[in-house]
């Protein structure tokens, strides 16, 4: 059960009080929260979403969960549950695609980033997403300048995806962005490559 003072509610209030935070505000959720996706989660510019209490990869269980429900449709293209806009900043949130649930067969990210400056992902964890990739950062090949960018302290994992068909894989981290520091992330079991460099990427 969710405990603290941080956020709980539906996918529709939390996307609300997300929309009306400030930039450079922060929306926290409470400790072992679950709110439920039908549509993709956007983390607005210069907004931080966070859970209470700032719990690390090795107390993922007290982390808010975003999760991907049984009922979400069938994205027309390369999509994601939860977009970070530029400049925003989702940490200690765990994001979960549920790639081995019945019905979850629609290629889908778990995160993917817009670009920006001051843009992060820290202390998340991150699996069991239908996508080729888990994590996919954009950059100025896909029209989105990305100056300053960190992915640092993360747990990836992949254990639901198919190690055998192609096509089916799922990598940890794409990276598009021409100026990303990726560090000190842990990602196992990823079916092709744990973090894959593409394009203009320097």
């Amino acid at each position: 059960p969710a405990t603290g003072t941080g956020f709980t509610g539906s996918e529709k209030a939390l996307q609300s009080r997300l929309n009306k935070t400030r930039s450079g505000g922060t929306v926290a959720l409470a400790r072992s929260a679950l709110v439920s996706l039908t549509a993709p989660l956007v983390v607005p510019k210069g907004v931080t979403l966070t859970t209470e209490g700032n719990p690390g990869p090795r107390r993922y269980a007290e982390m808010g969960r975003l999760v991907r429900s049984a009922s979400y449709p069938r994205p027309a293209s390369l999509d994601a549950l939860v977009h970070v806009e530029p400049g925003a900043k989702l940490g200690h949130v765990w994001v979960d695609g549920t790639r081995d649930t019945p019905g979850n067969t629609a290629p889908l990210e778990d995160v993917i980033t817009y670009g920006g400056s001051g843009t992060a992902l820290s202390g998340d964890r991150f699996d069991n997403a239908q996508g080729p990739n888990t994590v996919y950062l954009f950059g100025s090949f896909d029209g989105y300048a990305c100056p300053a960018e960190r992915v640092t302290g993360n747990l990836i994992t992949a254990y639901a995806s198919d190690h055998y068909q192609s096509g089916d894989w799922t990598d940890g981290i794409a990276d598009n962005c021409e100026k990303a520091t990726i560090s000190h992330n842990s990602v196992i079991d990823s079916s092709d490559v744990a973090i894959v460099v593409y394009r203009d990427t320097a």
